[in-house]
């Protein structure tokens, strides 16, 4: 079965088990330090797995209203870094919310946290191509002027 880029790249990022081990192991913090019933890591993948299918959905929709070039190394590794950061805020909006006396469904918190970090891969993506935008722009440019 082939998988397009943006498939392979949530994939990378939350079929990584170091990336799970991250989030359990922020959850397990979270809960010694603030005397929170333990939560096993059958429940703990199942909200995981909620923040990856949120994050898929929102993916698509940003892949399709901006052009993300999947072959530049270096926006992808930025792009992954912030996959990788909402996996630790998730665990942490995830954990605090179990100590409030109103809490939230962490589907919610899910969609918030991939909310967030959707709209900073786009200013990421708009960012990249305004650069090369301008560069595009000085190369004309210093063309022009030889």
């Amino acid at each position: 079965m082939y998988d397009s880029p943006r498939t392979k790249l949530i994939k990378s990022v939350f079929d990584n088990e170091v990336n799970f081990l991250t989030f359990r192991n922020i959850c397990a913090e979270l809960e010694a330090k603030n005397s929170i019933v333990k939560i096993y890591d059958r429940e703990l993948r199942d909200h995981y797995n909620n923040l990856k299918k949120e994050f898929r959905e929102l993916f698509k929709i940003t892949t399709k209203n901006f052009d993300i070039d999947f072959n530049n190394k270096l926006l992808i590794t930025k792009i992954t870094e912030i996959l990788v950061q909402s996996i630790k805020t998730f665990a942490e909006n995830f954990s605090a919310n179990r100590m409030l006396p109103n809490k939230l469904n962490p589907l919610i918190i899910a969609r918030e946290v991939s909310k967030t970090y959707i709209s900073k891969i786009e200013d990421l993506v708009k960012n990249q191509a305004l650069v090369f935008a301008d560069s595009a722009n000085t190369k004309e440019e210093q063309l022009e002027n030889h």
